[in-house]
């Protein structure tokens, strides 16, 4: 991509741009941009995502290609912003890293559990955050708001990220930092760790004050944090109730702080299939087999077992059956689950009851 100046001609460089995007198979779309401090928008400064909103009616599902559709938006919108869709039809998925929800601590966090990341293409936000951009082109992931860490997001199928040389709300503007880099493929654990869970993750964060967009999130890392120093429920709902009161703005109601204490107590009862997720994600085994446990550990009970048909997990993976059953006894193998036969409605038919199960370290 050519080099942005970014104080010449701007609404030229953003149509050079997106057709650019466009001719590498990335769809485009024409945003709101920011125009002299508040959103280009109808809503202005009352607009709560200030150039960051797409102007077409559809919205991520206008983008496109098209060179002729493109040229059109932006001799209409000549300082519009520039959308990417992401997901597999643009075979990009992005790692959003927001600074404002303790995104690089969640960052970081991740660096130290995963490896230092490899240098992907980064695009800086102007608000003091990033944006790595990776290949993939798997239908199956999916967006999420802090599930890799907090203020992690992951911009998938069905999203979008604002791309330079878009302006942004502090003054600033998205521009690349290593826009030599290649765009690599997604690494494994990207892909696992976005896929959907019904383990609420906990994640450790400590600013002063919690605001309407994020206090559920902070006090359910809290509540986490303090049942795992081995806190109980009247403990938990007590600190709770005294940090809503003083750093939530405004304070949440009695009610929901309670429930957030009552959803820690549930996540630790699942603390074994927790620990066997952790292993299995984490072990050498191969991404597929990886997915298939991950999908098979959403059956599993608190005591880690499970008797799910190879359909539903099939179904459940977006895999097939043959590779399902493949990948089940490979991880039979390897000691990551026992299987057992079950009857079902009499002697011809069966099933497998699933043990999960954690292999001791192996020893040269």
């Amino acid at each position: 991509m050519a080099k942005v100046h970014y104080l010449q001609e701007p609404q030229n460089m953003l149509l050079s741009c997106a057709l650019e995007y466009a001719s590498k198979g990335w769809l485009v779309l024409p945003l709101y941009h920011i125009d002299e401090g508040i959103c280009a928008c109808k809503k202005g400064k009352e607009c709560s995502s200030p150039g960051k909103h797409p102007i077409s009616r559809k919205g991520v599902n206008d983008a496109t290609i098209d060179a002729e559709k493109i040229k059109a938006w932006w001799n209409r919108h000549p300082h519009a912003n520039i959308g990417v869709r992401t997901g597999a039809i643009s075979n990009l998925v992005v790692v959003d890293v927001d600074p404002r929800n303790d995104g690089i601590a969640g960052f970081n966090g991740l660096d130290a559990l995963f490896g230092p990341f490899a240098p992907t293409m980064r695009a800086e936000t102007g608000g003091g955050g990033f944006h790595l951009y990776y290949r993939s082109c798997s239908p199956s992931l999916r967006c999420s708001n802090s599930k890799l860490a907090q203020g992690v997001d992951t911009k998938a199928n069905g999203g979008y990220v604002v791309a330079p040389p878009s302006n942004h709300i502090s003054g600033g503007y998205y521009q690349y930092k290593n826009i030599h880099s290649p765009i690599l493929a997604a690494p494994d654990w990207l892909l696992e760790e976005s896929l959907p869970s019904p383990v609420p993750t906990v994640q450790a964060i400590t600013p002063e004050t919690f605001q309407s967009g994020n206090r559920n999130t902070a006090l359910t890392s809290i509540a986490g944090k303090l049942r795992n120093q081995g806190k109980g429920r009247d403990q938990i709902i007590s600190q709770l109730l005294a940090i809503n009161e003083n750093t939530c703005q405004p304070p949440l109601c009695e009610q929901e702080v309670m429930g957030i204490a009552d959803s820690s107590m549930r996540y630790d009862e699942r603390a074994l299939v927790i620990r066997w997720r952790s292993a299995f994600m984490k072990s050498g085994l191969k991404p597929g087999v990886r997915y298939t446990l991950f999908a098979l550990s959403t059956f599993m009970s608190k005591e880690g077992a499970a008797f799910p048909s190879l359909e539903t997990i099939a179904q459940n993976s977006n895999q097939t059956r043959k590779t399902v059953a493949n990948h089940l006894q490979k991880a039979e193998s390897e000691g990551f689950i026992k299987r057992f036969k079950r009857a079902v409605d009499g002697k011809d038919h069966w099933s497998y009851y699933y043990i999960a199960t954690i292999p001791s370290p192996r020893t040269a």
